[in-house]
């Protein structure tokens, strides 16, 4: 995955890597580029071995800079019980901001 390519762009709302091999690193670096990019809603990250630092990474990235991803698909196996409930209550909260966003334009 370029991170060039998921951080400019413009248009790209969903993003599907399931069973890409991508590992720790590949996941820090689209972690980076989750930062930038404010127009992906949804990525599949399910049977990726992204371990406890890209998960970590993903996280941060998600938590505090990407405000449009609200939904992230992964296995528990990939990430460990705790960090999958994490993500879970992440994502449940950036759908929940979203909802009142929306309802706030009307």
């Amino acid at each position: 995955v370029s991170t060039q390519s998921t951080g400019q762009n413009n248009t790209l709302t969903t993003l599907g890597l399931r069973k890409a091999k991508i590992g720790p690193s590949g996941a820090k670096s689209l972690a980076d580029s989750l930062k930038h990019n404010q127009t992906l809603t949804r990525l599949d990250l399910v049977e990726n071995k992204i371990g406890d630092a890209g998960a970590n990474a993903l996280f941060a990235s998600l938590q505090r800079k990407n405000k449009t991803l609200t939904q992230l698909d992964l296995d528990i196996l990939d990430v460990g019980e705790i960090m999958f409930f994490q993500f879970k209550a992440l994502m449940d909260q950036k759908k929940e901001n979203q909802r009142e966003k929306n309802q706030n334009k009307e």
